[in-house]
């Protein structure tokens, strides 16, 4: 929906992102996180611009603009529904490095412009084992989302343990 100024639009501008964000938080009655868009050169310019608006962490990172492929017997994008065909998200384990690299630079941010103030910091993308949700939390997520099928599991720091006898991470949830 870029044309409506929502979803990835709306994280590529940071003055949009601060007007929205106002607007929710001036309403919310419960925490608010705002989910950060990779497909921007500074992923903690819309970060930063949530969090001074109130928000009390942001989740990175969404989708990656993508096309998946060129179907090369009607020359068109894929995928095409009713041969229409637009740029989607990509997600899933080709992800994580660059979810990493987007989470550190907010674990980052968050730290010299909010030290202690409690901000927290969502890590998604690319995780399918205990180790994959270590390495964001090392890097300074404070929970790391996983998404199974239809259902999404938090897993936040306190839950999570790592084995003294392996790599594993351990989630009582």
């Amino acid at each position: 929906m870029p044309e409506r100024k929502m979803g990835m639009a709306m994280g590529q501008d940071c003055d949009l992102m601060s007007e929205v964000c106002g607007w929710i938080n001036a309403a919310a009655t419960r925490p608010v996180w705002a989910k950060m868009t990779p497909n921007i050169t500074d992923i903690t310019q819309p970060a930063a611009a949530a969090l001074a608006q109130g928000c009390e962490g942001v989740a990175a990172i969404n989708t990656i603009q993508s096309v998946m492929g060129v179907n090369l017997d009607t020359l068109r994008p894929e995928p095409a529904v009713e041969g229409y065909s637009t740029p989607g998200g990509y997600s899933y384990k080709a992800v994580k490095p660059i979810a990493l690299a987007k989470v550190m630079s907010i674990a980052r941010m968050i730290q010299t412009q909010y030290p202690g103030q409690g901000r927290s910091l969502s890590g998604i993308g690319g995780v399918e084992t205990g180790g994959d949700a270590a390495e964001f939390i090392l890097l300074g997520s404070d929970t790391v989302q996983v998404l199974l099928g239809r259902s999404v599991v938090a897993v936040s720091r306190d839950e999570a343990r790592m084995s003294k006898t392996d790599t594993n991470v351990n989630v009582n949830i």
